[in-house]
């Protein structure tokens, strides 16, 4: 596997989106995350109602493929209920750790399997997740 395939089409057209990156007037939730070995830091903002993440956005400075997975989370979240957004996290590890191969129906985030063969990237790539995960963990 190529460097070129690492940054994807797609990676490159989340990390430069816009649409989920901002903070928002009102949100239920939020947390940081931290990775101090490339400098990443996000903040989520989700807001919930009635056990459904309704909103999900974020914030933050880091490395494309940090910005982009935030970008693919918020998006692959939103609209899905707490225990199915779990269930999203818990595949998307799954997939990164190869224990699980990408599907037809696996949104966009299936794209950070390219990371797979670059540990060093792997906290960058899980960042915002392992920050949603802390977020739906506290007594949600």
């Amino acid at each position: 596997m190529s460097v070129q395939d690492l940054y994807n089409k797609l990676l490159i057209d989340h990390y430069k989106s816009t649409e989920r990156r901002y903070v928002p007037e009102s949100c239920t939730h939020t947390g940081t995350g931290h990775n101090h070995t490339c400098g990443d830091e996000i903040t989520l903002c989700l807001t919930i109602r009635n056990g459904v993440i309704t909103t999900a956005s974020y914030t933050g400075k880091g490395c494309m493929i940090c910005l982009a997975s935030a970008s693919m989370l918020t998006a692959a979240i939103e609209g899905q209920s707490v225990e199915e957004a779990a269930c999203r996290i818990n595949h998307l590890y799954e997939l990164l750790e190869g224990r699980a191969e990408p599907s037809d129906g696996d949104p966009d985030y299936a794209a950070l399997t390219t990371i797979r063969n670059y540990p060093m990237r792997m906290k960058c790539a899980k960042l915002a997740w392992d920050t949603v995960k802390k977020i739906l963990g506290s007594g949600v």
